[in-house]
């Protein structure tokens, strides 16, 4: 299974049923504190976020970009 990935709605990064720009961050504020999704592993810390959105076991700005499309495309609704 793959730690940081959510099955349930992979654009749902902090897993708080909705998808919204909060995600964005908190997937931009990994990568400046770790670099890479290796690194977080490295540090022995458990998430409690899906940062890996595109399930490609790695945290990019690809993937804050998918979060970010897929809010463009919701409009106002929420997922």
């Amino acid at each position: 299974p793959r730690l940081f990935y959510n099955v349930a709605n992979p654009n749902d990064v902090d897993g708080d049923q909705t998808v919204s720009p909060v995600d964005v961050l908190a997937i931009i504020n990994v990568i400046n504190a770790f670099g890479t999704l290796s690194n977080l592993k490295n540090h022995h810390w458990l998430p409690t976020r899906f940062y890996d959105v595109n399930g490609d076991d790695s945290v990019t700005a690809g993937d804050a970009l998918t979060v970010v499309n897929r809010l463009n495309a919701l409009g106002d609704v929420q997922e």
